[in-house]
């Protein structure tokens, strides 16, 4: 599968080859599923992590 970067880039070409104007990309949906707070988690993480002393 080509890189969508090569993917426009052709379809750009094209368009162009043929006098007609370029169309903008589609946009990705948005993200399925539930976002987690990465901050939170590690902060967690370190809290349940044993001490140890240096």
């Amino acid at each position: 599968m080509p890189e969508p970067q090569d993917e426009y880039r052709h379809a750009l070409e094209e368009a162009k080859s043929k006098g007609r104007r370029p169309e903008a990309p589609e946009r990705a949906a948005e993200p399925a599923g539930q976002l987690v707070d990465l901050i939170g988690a590690l902060n967690a993480s370190m809290e349940q992590a044993p001490r140890t002393s240096r």
